[in-house]
């Protein structure tokens, strides 16, 4: 768990977890850190849309942290398969 918002502190938890510390995983997590209640990612999305994050891109950095947190509910997020291919702009719109 990340302790501080500190730039520093968000890459080391985003490595930590095996992942490549990227802009777009920065914005997300100091979004959500900042954020008082659960966020859809459709929320996350419009929020960084200025960075060019779109929902798949959302979606996709979502499932990406689950699997390397060793959650493997990744499934109930994209559908059986976790392939970029099977993230559409259906899967961004909310309910």
């Amino acid at each position: 768990m990340v302790k501080d918002e500190s730039l520093e502190s968000i890459k080391h938890a985003i490595r930590k977890a095996g992942l490549r510390a990227t802009p777009t995983r920065i914005a997300i997590l100091q979004m959500l850190l900042r954020s008082k209640s659960p966020q859809t990612h459709s929320v996350v999305a419009e929020s960084l849309s200025d960075l060019g994050t779109d929902c798949a891109t959302v979606l996709l950095s979502a499932i990406r942290a689950r699997r390397a947190n060793g959650s493997g509910k990744e499934a109930h997020a994209a559908g059986p398969s976790s392939s970029s291919s099977s993230v559409s702009k259906h899967a961004c719109r909310e309910s």
